[in-house]
């Protein structure tokens, strides 16, 4: 399935789960884990000269290295998988894509809370703010959930063509494991859909007994993808990451974005 995962971690309980979550997960499928701690070297007064942020930085990349690599450990002799460590300095987004170019990685899975706050809210949180700037899939884990196989799959869909992709990047899982994958438009007022995309899913979905298509009513996108994934209880939620300009994601989050602010199930974002 996934070959090369990486997880960024700050050794919260949120992340420590979704640590756990993915070796398992790989325990059951196999695949190589990187664990992920980025330090930023961050200079709080402009007249403290940068280097002294910088050896700062490189002290506290040291002890995290101790704890990441007894994390590293651990999860070895736990899972029986293989576990790689590394600290970086730099920011989140940023150190992220770059390990994800450098290990080749097919997979990033982040833990969250979702917005917990105000500034949360406005800011993102820090799973949130990739989730339109990576380039690999993101599975988001929510704090708390264990793993489970994926049985059944909710994937959103907005007829633009691509959800016959979708569906192909999880064939080696659903050779392996036979899940349900259910397609889920949701309609929104008197909305113009593409036809013809539409009925190219749905022969797609003809063609295959595990698949199937839902249209459901919503002015909400998100809320109506996880009312009717609550209500199907399903395993995961796929949906794809619309790529937008800086200042049109400022006054319209992306559904992606919406989901990853309010994760009530582990949700797997493809760009």
């Amino acid at each position: 399935m996934f070959q090369q995962v990486i997880i960024p971690i700050d050794f919260s309980p949120v992340s420590l789960n979704a640590v756990h979550y993915t070796a398992r997960m790989l325990a059951a499928h196999g695949g190589r884990l990187r664990l992920m701690h980025a330090v930023i070297a961050a200079i709080p007064d402009p007249y403290v000269p940068a280097y002294y942020a910088m050896d700062a930085a490189k002290e506290q990349s040291q002890s995290s290295g101790t704890e990441l690599e007894t994390l590293a450990r651990s999860i070895r002799a736990d899972y029986g998988i293989q576990v790689e460590a590394e600290v970086i300095i730099g920011d989140l987004s940023g150190a992220l894509n770059d390990q994800v170019k450098k290990h080749r990685a097919d997979l990033v899975v982040m833990g969250t809370r979702g917005a917990q706050n105000w500034l949360d809210r406005f800011s993102g949180t820090n799973t949130e703010s990739v989730v339109n700037h990576l380039d690999c899939p993101l599975l988001i884990v929510p704090d708390g959930i264990p793993w489970k196989p994926w049985k059944y799959i909710a994937c959103a869909t907005e007829y633009s063509g691509a959800e016959e992709s979708i569906a192909e990047s999880l064939l080696a899982y659903a050779m392996a494991e036979h899940p349900r994958i259910l397609f889920v438009h949701v309609l929104k007022g008197k909305e113009s859909i593409s036809g013809f995309n539409k009925e190219l899913l749905q022969q797609y979905v003809n063609r295959n007994l595990n698949l199937e298509l839902l249209e459901c009513s919503g002015d909400e996108v998100a809320a109506t993808l996880l009312d009717t994934a609550a209500e199907r209880k399903v395993d995961l939620l796929v949906v794809q990451a619309m790529h937008r300009e800086w200042s049109e994601r400022l006054m319209h989050r992306s559904v992606a974005r919406q989901l990853a602010a309010h994760p009530t199930l582990p949700m797997l974002i493809i760009h």
